[in-house]
């Protein structure tokens, strides 16, 4: 609390944003900087340069649960989660990939029965978009990748009570790391698991000044993948 002119109090709040911004623009560098390094390494890769351009771009949709880890974890359950995207040959091993995202994530037993005495419910929800580099083992006939990218990300928590919605939203720089198989059950058409981690850097904040963490969940996808010929 701070005294006003008028000798009233006013709630203030830390600025957490100040002391993360330097441990945000560290681990960005690290991110970019290898995702440069593999696409350095792809690129004097000639021979499976040549290799590549044989393939064609691959298309891939999946769906899963989303498991909140970290302080996301705090009063959220596992959710359900959606993505989409494509890839593109660099390499017969390095690819490219774009892709978009959306989330949900439940909230716990005790907390979901306290809010429903109330009349009152809860939602999270995160939306965004990666880009970034997929490295594919050779097929035999799985393939095994490893996945590695950058983006943007916006989380959203809504909290309902009688009509009234008070929401907390956040959005800004996120990154995504995770590993897979794919298993080819035709000519163009293979089934695709993966695991992953996901995370949207920055503090949520709504228009009451109340900060929280950065949104950190794991993604489990099943889906597929199709590539024409």
């Amino acid at each position: 609390m701070t005294p006003t002119e008028d000798g009233g109090q006013k709630v203030t709040t830390l600025d957490y944003r100040k002391e993360k911004r330097p441990m945000i623009r560290v681990l960005g560098i690290s991110v970019i900087r290898t995702l440069l390094f593999f696409f350095v390494l792809s690129v004097w890769s000639i021979p499976d340069w040549v290799d590549a351009q044989e393939q064609s771009v691959s298309l891939n949709a999946g769906g899963g649960v989303s498991i909140p880890v970290g302080d996301s974890s705090d009063g959220a359950a596992t959710g359900w989660g959606l993505n989409a995207g494509f890839s593109v040959p660099i390499t017969a091993n390095v690819h490219a990939f774009a892709e978009g995202y959306h989330s949900g994530l439940g909230i716990e037993d005790d907390l979901k029965a306290a809010l429903t005495l109330i009349g009152a419910d809860a939602a999270i929800s995160m939306t965004g978009a990666n880009i970034g580099i997929l490295l594919k083992s050779n097929p035999s006939p799985v393939v095994m990748y490893a996945r590695g990218g950058i983006g943007y990300g916006r989380a959203t928590g809504v909290v309902s009570v009688l009509g009234l919605d008070v929401s907390i939203t956040g959005s800004g720089f996120a990154f995504t790391l995770g590993t897979g198989i794919e298993i080819p059950v035709g000519e163009t058409v293979s089934i695709t698991g993966d695991i992953r981690y996901n995370h949207i850097l920055g503090a949520l904040e709504n228009e009451y000044g109340f900060e929280d963490d950065p949104v950190q969940w794991i993604p489990i996808r099943v889906g597929v993948a199709f590539t024409p010929n």
